[in-house]
């Protein structure tokens, strides 16, 4: 499959608050992230092409940020998450960043490049 992305996402382990989807996401988290989008570990798929209100805090004890980021659905895949001896059926769902703008994004390069380099 041809990655699309335009920006490179980096593993990351984030809670993430979610609204705006039809199903139940309490207990989503963000699995990876870049400039432009994110990948989510969902317990309930969600429909491809929804809108989602994303709310997750990236930084470090000595200075953190909150985004709240309109994101788009472009792809839903069924994975099976396999802790502590049992398994759970998940989602893994790719977002598409909608109104980030310039300095927020390079907030989230400069976090990335920082924290996971």
């Amino acid at each position: 499959m041809e990655d699309r992305r335009k920006s490179v996402r980096y593993p990351v382990d984030l809670p993430v608050r979610v609204s705006g989807a039809e199903t139940d996401l309490r207990k989503a988290r963000l699995i990876n992230l870049s400039a432009t989008g994110a990948g989510l570990l969902t317990s309930a798929p969600v429909e491809v092409g929804a809108t989602l209100e994303l709310r997750f805090s990236i930084g470090t004890e000595a200075f953190s940020r909150e985004f709240t980021i309109c994101s788009r659905i472009i792809h839903n895949t069924e994975a099976t998450v396999i802790q502590e001896q049992t398994c759970e059926k998940s989602f893994v769902v790719g977002c598409l960043f909608l109104n980030l703008s310039a300095s927020e994004q390079s907030l989230i390069n400069d976090y990335l490049t920082s924290a996971i380099a």
